[in-house]
């Protein structure tokens, strides 16, 4: 598990490789969930693509630079 609050404030990954292979196959309507999205570079990838996500994470820390990042609102 990362801690986010060690990597601070800049912390991004690059998405998953094997997702962005998926992208392109995917629905274009499809609504994806992204659970345990971390710093949300997962969650980014679906968004800067088009695609409506849900994304869950339990730790308060990365969902604030999830949010940052996305520009997304936690709900």
């Amino acid at each position: 598990m990362i801690d986010y609050s060690k990597k601070g404030h800049y912390y991004i990954e690059e998405p998953r490789f094997e997702l962005k292979h998926l992208v392109p196959i995917l629905p274009k309507n499809a609504h994806i969930l992204d659970m345990g999205a971390g710093n949300g570079n997962n969650t980014k990838l679906f968004l800067d693509n088009g695609y409506k996500v849900t994304a869950v994470e339990p730790n308060p820390t990365a969902i604030n630079i999830l949010k940052e990042l996305s520009k997304i609102s936690a709900g």
